[in-house]
């Protein structure tokens, strides 16, 4: 999802918030900035977190995520500005739980395997190559997605990604605390 909004966002705010094509390029930078401060926030919070609460971290940034979504596509249409600031925000906890996915949750999997940091490396690139994966795969899925339901479906498309992928992590932090 973090992909798709990383490369449709310009197009977004220059077609459906009908910008100029500079504004909409800087306006859609403002994602990343919230990226940048979301990852370092949620950095700083899961640093002071007790070991295995980083996965229900997780499942609260993806549902925050979610809402946000959902509240952004809503609002655009009576305010841009409470658009960008939404996307903004959300592009931080997007950021933030694409950065606790595939270090994390690596350094998580590594470690309950029983392997240690011998697989942490193998562990995140796993993790990091089925990010790569959707990014290929957005450019076609989103224009598709656009065309048969328009900027509202595809927006709620990832909303519900969003929430998968939080339901996702509740239940494999739900598998962990149930076995022994």
């Amino acid at each position: 999802m973090r992909y798709t909004l990383l490369f449709w966002l310009p197009y977004y705010y220059h077609t459906a918030m009908e910008l100029s094509i500079s504004s909409a390029a800087l306006v859609a930078s403002l994602f990343e900035v919230g990226s940048a401060v979301g990852v370092l926030s949620f950095g700083y919070i899961s640093d002071m977190l007790e070991d295995g609460q980083q996965g229900e971290a997780c499942v609260v940034v993806a549902l925050l995520s979610t809402v946000l979504l959902i509240i952004c596509i809503h609002v655009s249409n009576f305010s841009l500005v409470l658009n960008i600031l939404f996307m903004t925000v959300f592009g931080g906890t997007s950021a933030a739980l694409d950065a606790a996915l595939a270090a994390t949750a690596a350094q998580d999997v590594s470690r309950d395997s029983g392997l240690g940091t011998a697989v942490v490396g193998t562990a995140t690139g796993a993790i990091v190559g089925m990010g790569s994966c959707g990014a290929v795969l957005q450019g076609y899925l989103a224009a598709e997605v656009t065309k048969a339901f328009g900027w509202t479906g595809l927006f709620h498309v990832l909303a519900m990604l969003c929430l998968a992928s939080g339901g996702l992590d509740l239940i494999t932090d739900a598998y962990t605390y149930l076995t022994p």
